[in-house]
């Protein structure tokens, strides 16, 4: 699982769900909390692939192929 790769990413997940988190909205709702900070959507792209980029490393391109196609609207970031 790409978070037990990703150094310090359990305390984060920690946060974010003590926080009420990703699970309210998905990957839109991630977007309207980046964009309600000020990232645009070029930005988020960017992040988007270098977070990608990062999996693939860490899992292998097939592994990220299934990620990405398991959430809806993660495709318009990338």
């Amino acid at each position: 699982m790409l978070i037990n790769k990703m150094p310090g990413a359990e305390a984060v997940m920690q946060t974010v769900s003590s926080d009420g988190g990703f699970s309210m909205g998905g990957v839109m709702g991630v977007g309207t909390k980046l964009m309600a900070a000020g990232l645009g959507m070029h930005q988020m792209q960017g992040v988007t692939g270098e977070l990608l980029a990062y999996a693939r490393e860490k899992l292998g391109e097939d592994a990220v192929g299934e990620i990405v196609g398991s959430i809806p609207g993660l495709g318009q970031f990338i």
